[in-house]
């Protein structure tokens, strides 16, 4: 089996995926990390193969100062109830998900290119890294987003800020 791995970001990122992807290796399955050129000597480094496919914008990497310097105490719950937040909260999390989209539109024609070329069978990505599902929406393969830090910020895709699910996803 083909199996494409992609984030956008080394460490924090991609460490978590380095033993799936191992293991895969491992059991006889064809392995490629795909990522911005910036993180593919990382890559090399673990001994998984590097796909790079461009480079992101230095503003987009860098992200606003709201999103690195967050002030305050969140409250543990904010997650189901997100009404607990201050405005300058809920600007952090607007901030955070811009870029991530922002990122998953600088990387998803390059990795949705090398994905119709390489034919992959399942694509891990790195659960902030978007443009993973854009590839393999574009392929009709399944999607498996890995988790490395809190689930809960990882989940904000699902609901509004008001706590309501949003229509378009699924339940």
């Amino acid at each position: 089996m083909r199996v494409l791995f992609t984030t956008w970001a080394s460490g924090a990122h991609l460490v978590p995926m380095v033993p799936l992807a191992r293991a895969l290796l491992g059991a006889g399955h064809q392995v490629r990390v795909a990522v911005p050129s910036e993180c593919a000597a990382a890559v090399a480094r673990t001994g998984l193969v590097p796909v790079q496919i461009g480079a992101l914008p230095l503003a987009v990497v860098r992200g606003p100062d709201v999103a690195r310097r967050p002030r305050g105490i969140w409250p543990t719950e904010w997650p189901v109830r997100p009404a607990a937040l201050t405005p300058e909260q809920h600007g952090v999390l607007r901030a955070c998900g811009d870029r991530q989209v922002r990122i998953a539109e600088a990387m998803a024609q390059g990795l949705v290119a090398f994905a119709r070329c390489w034919q992959p069978e399942l694509v891990v990505h790195d659960a902030g890294a978007y443009a993973g599902t854009v590839a393999a929406g574009a392929l009709g393969v399944p999607a498996v987003g890995q988790l490395w830090g809190s689930a809960a910020v990882l989940r904000l895709d699902r609901q509004r800020l008001e706590g309501r699910r949003c229509p378009a996803t699924p339940g």
